[in-house]
């Protein structure tokens, strides 16, 4: 579960800097527009998965707080086994028997416990499913309030079917009415758009300021802001617990709003008082009845309502989106929505715990292997190369193989000893010898296996290294390259400047030193960034 808490405190850290960035843009560049694609940027990158990690001077990465060395974690992990106290890790203990023989203890079962990443989740649902069902109430009210409204009288139809040729909408919503005290918004029932408007503020509205709202939402329709609601409302019921999320589509919706209004003055610019005092009426309205909007609809009204009176009795009005700011929002996605943040490696890390090495272990080659491996000792170089890999898996095979027939004969000796016990042939002691002999097997056949399968993780690390390892080295040339050419260009300029003060006659002997002198010290420039890239090939080529 690290990585997905990882992405989504990357993602949580990268919105959270974008939204401020979005609010101080959205104060400077005045435009509706502008402000809902760029808001919906925020909630896109709450759920778009990174693909390129970027350094931040803010850890990401989640760190474990136990200091178990990395060998004994995985060998208990692998064998479910707790520590005793004074126990070496991933050894199971040995206790001395009556008899005088050392037995293996079995390793103790763990407990069932929750662990914090199981809790996290179960209140993470816990609250998507409170959000859901919070949501399907409401829809599920105002299909309820559907069924029982009526289609628009001829006059309004006939409004709205002019406004919307008006508005260049390929398909017209249904128009009805409700005696609901519901403010006006757009759905769908069943499968087709729809615009539902309250009956009793259509009767306080008159002709001029009825056309308004009747633009308003079909403005919302040609828009698309239902889609956009519904993403709006699945990114809320994934991010319930953000307030990122939550400010972003405050935001979001504020935006759709007056965008709609710059559609409706564009479209009626003799109507804007009417439209200024159909807005105050339905928000009075709403006020009255205290109905809750639509949960995936576009609600007529809302805050701002200032603000957006100002820009409604405004001279000029912006309706559409402009270039420059479509270039802009979409050079903005391409920037942010792939990146990730990770862990600066400058940053300070948490101190490191030293752990004494075990014991010696008899037992199979694989086992004296892993006790100098490259996890337990951070130091030691990693081998690089693809054959030595190759050469340590087939060892490890070759001593999970060995391991593998010595508890086959370990198990076939105790088979023929049990045998001879029952005959009265071999004595108890002979088959408690046989007995152990197979226990000792088949944990030796346990740990081969379980280094085989370590070895693997650790070929997974090396290669990912190696990988890193060589970005690294591609990025540091690539600086000297620069440096060079950059050393290049100086010294020929100084070249050129030096011929040319030296070729004129009567040249001031201050200007021909002091050309002089920085044709060499370009010279001893363009040497410097030559040895320095000739080091650093010399450095990088084993």
């Amino acid at each position: 579960m690290y990585p997905i808490i990882e992405h989504q405190l990357s993602n949580l850290i990268i919105a959270g800097v974008l939204a401020l960035l979005v609010l101080g843009l959205t104060r400077v560049w005045r435009s509706p527009q502008l402000a809902h694609a760029l808001w919906l940027l925020v909630l896109l990158k709450l759920v778009i998965p990174p693909f390129v990690d970027v350094p931040s001077p803010i850890p990401t990465s989640l760190g474990n707080a136990d200091t178990t060395p990395p060998m004994a974690g995985l060998v208990e992990a692998a064998t479910g086994s707790e520590r005793a106290p004074g126990a070496t890790p991933g050894i199971p203990a040995a206790t001395s028997g009556e008899d005088g023989l050392v037995r293996l203890d079995e390793p103790a079962a763990t407990e069932g416990t929750v662990s914090w990443q199981s809790l996290l989740l179960a209140v993470w649902a816990a609250g998507v499913f409170v959000f859901a069902f919070r949501t399907w109430r409401r829809h599920r009210a105002l299909k309820g309030i559907l069924k029982t409204s009526r289609p628009a009288s001829r006059a309004l139809e006939e409004e709205a079917a002019g406004m919307a040729d008006k508005l260049g909408l390929r398909s017209r919503p249904s128009i009805r009415v409700s005696d609901s005290p519901i403010g006006p918004c757009v759905t769908i029932h069943p499968g087709k758009q729809v615009v539902l408007l309250p009956a009793s503020l259509l009767d306080g509205l008159d002709r001029d300021q009825r056309k308004t709202v009747l633009a308003h939402e079909l403005a919302h329709v040609r828009r698309g802001d239902r889609w956009v609601n519904l993403f709006r409302l699945a990114v809320l019921g994934v991010h319930w617990w953000n307030p990122v999320a939550w400010w972003a589509s405050c935001r979001l919706k504020q935006a759709a709003e007056e965008c709609c209004d710059a559609m409706v003055i564009w479209n009626l610019p003799e109507n804007r008082r009417s439209y200024g005092n159909a807005l105050l009426r339905t928000v009075e309205f709403l006020t009255e009845n205290d109905w809750p909007a639509a949960p995936a609809g576009d609600a007529f009204g809302g805050p701002p309502l200032r603000r957006r009176i100002e820009n409604i009795m405004r001279k000029q009005t912006q309706h559409q989106m402009t270039a420059a700011a479509r270039v802009f929002t979409l050079s903005l996605g391409l920037a942010v929505l792939p990146i990730a943040t990770t862990a600066n490696p400058s940053a300070p890390a948490p101190p490191e715990t030293t752990t004494s090495p075990p014991p010696p272990l008899g037992g199979t080659p694989a086992i004296e292997a892993v006790k100098g491996n490259a996890i337990e000792t951070p130091g030691r170089a990693v081998p690089q190369t693809e054959q030595e890999r190759a050469a340590r898996r087939h060892l490890r095979g070759l001593d999970l193989e060995e391991a593998e027939v010595r508890l086959s004969i370990a198990r076939d000796k105790l088979s023929s000893a049990d045998e001879r016990m029952r005959a009265n042939e071999a004595s108890k002691t002979e088959w408690m010898e046989a007995q152990h002999e197979a226990e000792l097997a088949e944990l030796s056949f346990k740990r081969a296996k379980m280094t085989a399968d370590l070895w693997v993780e650790v070929d997974k690390r090396e290669v990912e290294e190696a990988k890193r390892a060589a970005r690294t080295i591609r990025a540091k040339r690539r600086f000297l390259e620069l440096d060079r050419a950059e050393a290049q260009i100086r010294f020929e300029l100084a070249h050129d400047d030096y011929d040319r003060i030296s070729e004129t006659p009567d040249a001031d002997q201050a200007a021909l030193s002091a050309a002089r002198k920085e044709h060499a010290l370009a010279r001893l420039s363009l040497q410097r960034a030559e040895a320095a890239l000739e080091l650093f090939d010399a450095e990088t080529a084993d």
